[in-house]
């Protein structure tokens, strides 16, 4: 079941990648011209590759939230007495998916017989998480000198949270600049899909002409110039 999972996500990624567009540039050709049937085609891999790299930015802030919540599990663990082996175990069987699946790796590999803090620091390198890595590397160290962990994790989920809060404000305080750049995107197609609703005459020098197609390649690269300038200034990493 697997491998057909897999099968089946790589067709779909070429589908998205080469025959959408294709289909899409044909059809407009046929309904109108080459100039605006490649701006259109061009603009399928623009919106799938926006929507995945939203998709995988949601699911990184997800993981981030989930293993904040973690340690704050086993920070409330060690602190009752228990080891951070049972820690990790209280973690796994608490927490959801996917962090409560980063603490299954961990204890299946410890049970294999690595361990603890190889484990952590393997399964962690799977991750695109630097919590992670780094929470790794506080227990490989931890294991060489000794230290209280319980202190540590403490430590850690407050810069944690404190990242948290600076993201959640950072994000408040660009809201208006993303959204300046989506209208930027939306507000000419938009305008261009109205006219052509209202009167396609008026448009017909636009798609049919040299200096027409010339005016929308030109239109095209300074909307796609002005979103990516957008994106950057408002694309602030903490």
């Amino acid at each position: 079941m697997r491998y057909y999972f897999v099968y089946y996500a790589v067709r779909f990624k070429y589908w998205t990648k080469y025959i959408v567009p294709a289909t899409v540039f044909v059809i407009v050709l046929m309904l109108s011209n080459i100039t605006f049937a490649l701006l259109l085609a061009s603009c399928v891999p623009v919106i799938n590759s926006y929507l995945n790299n939203k998709k995988e930015k949601a699911a990184r802030r997800l993981l981030e939230k989930q293993f904040i919540e973690s340690l704050r599990l086993i920070l409330s663990a060690l602190r009752s007495g228990q080891t951070l082996l049972q820690s990790f175990r209280e973690a796994a069987r608490k927490t959801a998916a996917p962090v409560s699946g980063f603490y299954s790796e961990v204890l299946a590999s410890h049970n294999l017989g690595n361990s603890l803090d190889g484990a952590l620091s393997e399964t962690a390198g799977k991750y695109d998480n630097e919590d992670m890595r780094l929470f790794a590397i506080i227990v490989s160290v931890l294991k060489d000198s000794g230290g209280n962990i319980a202190s540590l994790v403490s430590n850690m989920l407050d810069s944690c949270q404190e990242r948290e809060r600076l993201t959640g404000k950072i994000e408040t305080l660009t809201a208006q600049g993303k959204l300046s750049g989506l209208v930027v995107g939306l507000l000419p197609a938009g305008l261009l899909a109205v006219f052509w609703i209202l009167d396609p005459k008026l448009l017909h020098p636009l798609f049919h002409t040299l200096n027409g197609s010339i005016i929308l390649l030109l239109a095209a690269a300074l909307e796609t110039a002005g979103i990516y300038f957008i994106s950057k200034i408002t694309n602030i990493e903490v």
